[in-house]
């Protein structure tokens, strides 16, 4: 498996399952998720599926990611 999908996968529990949306803004992991949204359909549904879920923070952490495009 691509170690991109791994790591996406770990985000999806990270930030999906254990609500931790501001370690996942902290290690800037947004931007790097934004790359993946031009890559194939896998990974492209895998990272937008992340940044739904960091989507779900608090305001403070919403804007963190309006700011960079994410949302």
């Amino acid at each position: 498996a691509d170690l991109r999908a791994d790591v996406c996968e770990a985000l999806l529990v990270l930030v999906g399952a254990r609500g931790e949306v501001h370690a996942a803004i902290t290690a800037g992991v947004a931007p790097a998720l934004l790359q993946l949204l031009a890559a194939d359909d896998e990974l492209r549904l895998r990272a937008a599926k992340a940044l739904k879920y960091m989507a779900r923070g608090t305001p403070h952490q919403v804007r963190q990611l309006v700011d960079i495009g994410a949302v």
